[in-house]
């Protein structure tokens, strides 16, 4: 039964209001290790998420099966067990923009037998890049093709399909006894796009630039942070522009709308229409059309992340950011292409600017940044700037500080914007924050 049909069947078959949301995917995934296949899995899910509304209360219930007698019997049997809402309604028909959610019809025609072949030229890459690459840990391709199907009693009915392919490497290098591991991780739209090489010649030289490492003196310094930490910050920092987190008072930036967050330097943007972007689509996952929605404009802060239960309780517009991390659960506030706006500078002229310095190119325990004070403490390495240019690497040292201050100590934003799909598809260019606390000997 197309997924259509099968939201259709679940509506008329409800006895209240309703919304039902459906997904189906098909993936493929393989491991390889010297050269050799350590792993192949492949499969198709199906997923179905059924919401009622009765009474001003809300039911929910969830499966993976055909069975939609049970499904409808499960969210009405939870509506005993929901509180009241007044506010809460399901979304009704609104135009979505037209999105080029591209659908690859090539991965599915590629074999096995090529896509480990993918896998292998990734870590044959890593190999052939450096001397010093002694190992990996594995060489992977994936891919995923899905469909996602919402329809409500309100009238809305939507649907769409998209594919990802994508690759990653972790490589370990060695030299006169010291170590150091590298990863890389890259997705694509298209089967075309993929490339082997760059994904294992960015893990081997990730696992290669701090080798013999050492400790500097604890200082403030100027520091700049390559895209991958930059974007780590700013997946780090997600819960902060939530609503629902600001209503709770569990965000820093909570009643600081309109008001300076960051230098004029910095621009925050939620983009989920972004022309190529990994998690673009045509509506939310309430069925919403997406939008673009600057969170932080030149340093002053301009909206959160709304979904339609917080928007109607802060008597605000929805920004489109329902996000459901399972069809297990109800949508909770997420974000698609979330993106720190690049600048002109090249990342090697942000290093001239900063001087003496620190190139941050690895933080570690980010979860554990506070979103209501905003402190942190990290782990963290790099390469020294000195002279303007990288001089030696840098490892087993602190950086701490305050992410209000951090964006406050924006000076200057490269143009080497990167997403990173382990982030949630977040992306960043190089920063260079004016000063940071780096705690080494």
């Amino acid at each position: 039964m197309e997924l259509k049909d099968l939201c259709q069947k679940i509506l008329k078959e409800t006895p209240f209001e309703a919304e039902v949301y459906a997904a189906s995917s098909n993936i493929f995934s393989v491991e390889v290790r010297s050269q050799k296949t350590q792993s192949i899995s492949s499969g198709r899910t199906l997923g179905i998420a059924l919401r009622l509304l009765n009474d001003k209360k809300v039911g929910f219930s969830y499966s993976n099966t055909f069975d939609t007698e049970t499904l409808i019997k499960k969210a009405v049997d939870n509506l005993k067990f929901s509180s009241s809402d007044n506010l809460f309604h399901f979304a009704t028909p609104l135009p979505s923009p037209k999105v080029p959610c591209f659908f690859d019809k090539t991965i599915a025609a590629t074999s096995a037998e090529e896509k480990i072949e993918l896998a292998m030229k990734i870590e044959a890459a890593a190999y052939a890049f450096d001397r010093r690459i002694t190992n990996t840990e594995s060489a992977s391709y994936s891919d995923e093709e899905y469909e996602i199907c919402i329809a409500t009693s309100g009238g809305f009915s939507g649907s769409y399909s998209k594919t990802l392919c994508g690759g990653s490497m972790q490589a370990i290098s060695q030299e006169n006894g010291s170590s150091e591991e590298g990863y890389c991780v890259k997705q694509y739209e298209k089967l075309s796009e993929f490339c082997p090489e760059e994904i294992g010649r960015k893990a081997a030289l990730n696992a290669t630039e701090l080798l013999g490492g050492n400790l500097i003196k604890s200082a403030t310094m100027p520091v700049v942070l390559s895209p991958l930490v930059s974007t780590q910050f700013l997946a780090a920092a997600v819960p902060i522009f939530t609503a629902e987190n600001v209503r709770k008072g569990k965000s820093l930036f909570a009643g600081k709308l309109g008001r300076q967050c960051g230098t004029e330097k910095l621009t925050l943007i939620e983009d989920a229409l972004l022309q190529g972007g990994l998690a673009s689509r045509p509506f939310d996952d309430e069925g919403l059309p997406s939008k673009r929605t600057e969170l932080i404009k030149n340093g002053i802060l301009k909206s959160f992340l709304h979904n339609l239960d917080s928007a109607a309780k802060e008597s605000a517009v929805s920004t489109s950011s329902a996000s459901r991390n399972s069809f297990k659960v109800p949508p909770s506030i997420g974000t698609t292409n979330l993106y720190i706006e690049q600048g002109k500078t090249s990342p090697e002229d942000l290093l001239l600017a900063a001087g003496k310095g620190l190139y941050v190119t690895r933080v570690m325990a980010l979860h554990s940044l506070n979103p209501i004070s905003g402190d942190f403490s990290l782990g963290a390495a790099g390469i020294m700037i000195e002279n303007g240019k990288k001089s030696f690497p840098v490892r087993g040292i602190t950086i701490a500080g305050n992410l209000a201050e951090l964006f406050l100590a924006v000076k200057n934003t490269g143009n080497d914007l990167e997403f990173f799909p382990e982030t949630g598809y977040c992306g960043s260019p190089s920063l260079l924050i004016e000063k940071l606390a780096v705690s080494g000997e």
